[in-house]
């Protein structure tokens, strides 16, 4: 799915001035084209002092459940705290899908928590998220104290382990956990777990995909490709028994030990987080209002963006950062500020979206002997969808008119030039109509819908 522009709320002010702002607002021409960054500036200029933003301090703070008392922190601080709690030791961190779709992952992931605490117990700490699904079973099979969940202040997650209090919600938790880890092994998964493994292998961080099973874990939802590929110091034959079906659970459980050993045997020592350099980047809305937000080379874009989001009064969700030439800086890209090269001093400007665009596929059953028999592409196009709400609140913009009383299901694919296949043959990942689109699909085009329409009456 891609953004769509749409208009920024702006504060109140005199109705001189209503008829600049709204124009200022809108962002965009009954064309489409973006409004010139001079324009804003232009109108910025215009306005009287007294409706310009104050830019407060914009310091990125997470909360951290010290010893009973909630410290608020930046990131690297909390990063260093974290590492000095567990004496430095190297951090496994487990990712994968709340629900389990290959008949053979649950299995995988229990004997996976079993061989590798038993071999690496004494050496390192294992980290979940303390969700359902993966996470949960990893947990409910791991042999050694050394377990850890990551979760939101004030939440629990009931597994075995200790729960570490961090994140005043999931998306602060998130933060943390994306950057924590030394190796992070994923299993099934969808575009959530693709985001996570993309954000840990850009920063250097080992991953080691399950790839047998399926999701995310085999490169789909934009998983990083390169992490796909065995590092130059593990066997062969260990990285083709994460591939392999035909393999037995105990045979790819065996083969992910050996290469975490591998990964484990090639780590230097850990290292407290520098705390980076400072960058102060310039956000402007299109009414004109400016914030100065002060950040380090450290910091990841999604947290330019809810900082400036935050000082703007904007919503934070839908909040966009662009360059001076319009283009869309990617939150998802998985890199620091330091690492795009964003130097000090640059100018953006903000933007809020109502709307995303998705490409969608509709696929019909049609009945039949065999291989007439299955589902068929009759038609591709792009539907508009409200960014903020869950997918199954809004079916009429994106489900065609049914005429029998089966509903369709929703899927995911990757986009790819050769376009959607002519024939469904199960290419993607079912889709939780809870989410809400840029949950489901991102914002970026690399995703897409697919509409599945039963047959309604008998073949």
């Amino acid at each position: 799915a891609r953004a769509v522009a749409a208009e920024a709320p702006a504060a109140a002010m005199p109705a001189q001035y209503e008829v600049e702002e709204q124009q200022a607002r809108l962002g965009v021409d009954e064309q489409g084209i973006w409004v010139p960054i001079s324009y804003a500036e232009a109108l910025a200029a215009a306005m009287p002092a007294q409706y310009e933003v104050e830019a407060p301090d914009t310091e990125d703070i997470i909360a951290l459940n010290v010893a009973g008392e909630v410290q608020q922190l930046n990131l690297p601080q909390v990063l260093e705290m974290l590492s000095a709690s567990f004496e430095n030791r190297a951090r496994i961190c487990i990712l994968g899908g709340t629900a389990f779709h290959d008949p053979v992952s649950e299995a995988l992931t229990a004997e996976l928590s079993r061989r590798l605490s038993a071999q690496f117990g004494e050496e390192v700490i294992f980290v979940t998220g303390g969700m359902k699904g993966v996470q949960e079973v990893f947990a409910n099979n791991c042999l050694t104290p050394g377990l850890y969940h990551l979760v939101p202040i004030g939440q629990a997650s009931g597994f075995p382990g200790q729960d570490v209090e961090v994140g005043a919600d999931l998306d602060q938790r998130k933060k943390v956990f994306g950057q924590f880890g030394d190796i992070y092994i994923t299993i099934e998964g969808g575009p959530g777990v693709a985001q996570e493994a993309r954000d840990a292998f850009e920063r250097g961080a080992a991953v080691v995909p399950m790839i047998r099973t399926g999701g995310a874990s085999e490169g789909k939802m934009n998983f990083p490709a390169g992490a796909l590929e065995a590092p130059p110091f593990v066997a062969p034959e260990h990285w083709e028994l994460l591939k392999s079906k035909e393999a037995s659970v105990e045979e790819s459980a065996n083969a992910a030990v050996e290469i975490v050993g591998a990964i484990l045997s090639q780590m230097p020592v850990p290292q407290l987080v520098d705390a980076g350099e400072e960058v102060e980047i310039i956000v402007r809305t299109m009414a004109g209002h400016e914030v100065v937000v002060a950040l380090t080379t450290l910091h990841m874009l999604p947290d330019l963006v809810a900082t400036a989001a935050e000082a703007l009064g904007l919503p934070p969700d839908q909040t966009r950062l662009a360059l001076m030439d319009g283009s869309l800086l990617d939150t998802k890209c998985g890199l620091s500020i330091g690492q795009l090269g964003i130097p000090s001093g640059t100018e953006v400007s903000a933007i809020v979206v109502n709307m995303v665009v998705v490409r969608r596929h509709i696929y019909n059953a049609r009945g039949g002997a065999p291989p007439y028999r299955g589902s068929y592409l009759t038609a591709s196009d792009e539907v508009e969808l409200d960014v903020g709400v869950p997918l199954c609140q809004q079916f009429e913009r994106f489900l065609p008119t049914q005429t029998g009383p089966r509903p369709p299901s929703l899927a995911a694919i990757d986009a790819s030039p050769d376009g959607a296949p002519q024939k469904w043959e199960e290419h993607g990942l079912s889709v939780d109509p809870e989410l809400c689109p840029e949950e489901a699909f991102g914002d970026q085009g690399a995703v897409e819908l697919v509409v599945l329409m039963p047959m309604q009456g008998m073949d």
